[in-house]
């Protein structure tokens, strides 16, 4: 009530249509098998960490400077990349 907001739904958007256009662009690259996941899961969870910071939350739903959210975009960047460095590793490289 009565806080500025930002308009969080269309950065949301915007970094989706972004994210596409950064995978299509990546699938030009020689990579191993669910390397497009992994770039997925980096990719959306960094955006949606930065776009969260832009949201308002309650103090109890902040924990270590983080929000829930937050938390959970870590993780997924964290995934993203073990899946990466997986499909680079696991020698079955397709060309794009």
């Amino acid at each position: 009530g009565g806080r500025a907001v930002h308009p969080t739904q269309l950065y949301a958007s915007a970094a989706g249509f972004a994210i596409f256009g950064l995978l299509l662009l990546a699938e030009r690259l020689p990579s191993g098998r669910g390397a497009t996941f992994g770039r997925f899961l980096a990719l959306y969870g960094a955006a949606r960490l930065v776009e969260d910071a832009f949201r308002y939350y309650e103090p109890g739903q902040v924990l270590a400077g983080l929000s829930n959210n937050q938390w959970v975009s870590v993780v997924l960047v964290a995934a993203g990349a073990l899946v990466m460095v997986r499909a680079r590793r696991s020698g079955e490289v397709r060309r794009g």
